[in-house]
């Protein structure tokens, strides 16, 4: 038994577990104090993470990873003898270096090497901070709210198309996503990938641009335009007639412009007043009037 003294049992996450399983040990027991039980769902959704990334390589992982509440010194020690021998792997070394997620990464690639059943994708718990996300193509507008919430930077768009591209080994699945979305259209799936691909920026869902229908110059995504002439033309009192409803199709520039020479032109202010010269006083004093009744009668 190796013993290894923790500030917290809490501090341990799932990359410490695998770390220690791949480094040979037949059982690891997390001895916490029965007084603070309320701080171990924390440890147990760790080991629940780490039994399911070891056994989704075909690891026989019952009874690998325990919590014993205990403080009794010798029922501490009668059940650490009970445990028995179970087989371990062979010890392998590898540079536990970067953060945590770096680290769990480091040791699964070693895992996956001497695996059983070394699966490509595993299939993981809800909440696991690994997996890929969905967008229901069509249902989504592309409005990249996705993009900002996200606080791994997994999510991403494209300056030079309507794009939603998607780094799978990034992801922590937060959720944020799928909160923010207006449409709704965005899922989570729990997994681990082994593939080459997951590190590489994917392509969620893309569209073509609309173009100006004055200039010919993109400016949204098709989709987005469509549905705000759909919803707009005909039931607002401002898009009301054709030239109206162009407004809608025309890139920012250009939607000004077609303003200025529409008869309601919302930039037109009213008729300026004539401005009052001298004449217009002295030839008002001449007449006996003032010089507002003079320029009624003008």
């Amino acid at each position: 038994m190796l013993p290894l003294e923790l500030h917290a049992v809490t501090t341990t996450g799932h990359e410490s577990i695998l770390a220690g399983f791949l480094a040979g040990a037949q059982h690891i027991v997390w001895i916490a104090d029965p007084r603070k039980a309320e701080e171990l769902p924390t440890l147990q959704r760790e080991l629940t993470l780490a039994e399911a990334l070891a056994a989704g390589l075909g690891f026989d992982m019952t009874g690998r990873f325990s919590i014993l509440e205990e403080a009794d010194p010798d029922a501490v020690e009668a059940a650490l003898f009970a445990l028995g021998s179970r087989p371990a792997l062979e010890a392998k070394r590898f540079a536990p270096v970067g953060g945590k997620r770096d680290v769990a990464r480091a040791a699964l690639a070693q895992l996956h090497a001497i695996a059983p059943d070394p699966s490509e994708i595993i299939a993981l718990p809800e909440g696991a901070p690994y997996g890929r996300i969905a967008i229901a193509a069509e249902g989504c507008t592309l409005c990249l709210s996705c993009v900002s919430a996200c606080p791994a930077n997994a999510l991403a768009d494209n300056p030079d198309r309507p794009q939603v591209r998607f780094t799978e080994s990034a992801c922590v699945q937060c959720g944020l996503c799928a909160d923010t979305c207006p449409e709704g259209v965005i899922t989570l799936e729990p997994r681990y990938s082994f593939r080459t691909d997951a590190s590489q920026a994917s392509v969620l869902h893309e569209e073509e641009p609309a173009t100006c229908v004055s200039c010919g110059k993109p400016f949204g995504t098709q989709s987005t335009i469509d549905r705000i002439t759909e919803r707009l033309a005909g039931n607002h009192y401002m898009f009301q007639s054709s030239d109206q409803i162009k407004l809608i199709q025309m890139c920012d520039d250009c939607r000004v412009a077609a303003q200025w020479t529409m008869p309601n032109n919302p930039f037109k202010g009213g008729e300026r007043p004539r401005p009052r010269t001298t004449a217009d006083y002295t030839n008002a004093r001449d007449q006996g009037l003032s010089v507002d009744d003079f320029l009624k009668g003008d």
